[in-house]
């Protein structure tokens, strides 16, 4: 069986300042602690967490960029033979934008847990750089 995050963030910004943050390798939000981004179809995206006792990488393609719009990027932690693809949403508000995550397909719950965890504590991040 195979299982998909899907969440959602609003923002009081803009769509396009959202995507701008998104793309930033500038944006850190803890626990990554270095990022590396190449930011074109084809380009190369990595995350770093690097701690005292503990090292992983994700990497990723960036596959789609609409600017403002949307990000499709494969995604996969260690190379650890469960790759997802994450798609992006930046859609317009009156008020800001919302942003929309779907991530999948994961192959263990656990994966899963771990990565709908990641991505709420990512969108606070982000708030909190953006505010």
């Amino acid at each position: 069986m195979t299982m998909t995050i899907n969440t959602e963030r609003r923002f009081r910004h803009s769509a396009d300042a959202v995507f701008e943050a998104w793309v930033a390798e500038e944006t850190l939000v803890a626990p990554v602690t270095k990022i590396e981004k190449d930011v074109r179809v084809g380009g190369q995206y990595k995350l770093f967490v690097e701690m005292e006792n503990f090292t992983a990488i994700m990497t990723a393609e960036y596959l789609k960029i609409e600017p403002g719009r949307k990000l499709r990027y494969s995604w996969e932690w260690n190379d650890d033979g469960e790759e997802t693809t994450v798609e992006v949403d930046f859609i317009p508000e009156a008020e800001g934008c919302v942003v929309r995550v779907t991530q999948g397909a994961f192959e263990k719950q656990e994966s899963l847990d771990r990565h709908a965890f990641g991505w709420e504590n990512y969108f606070d991040g982000l708030e909190r750089q953006l505010n």
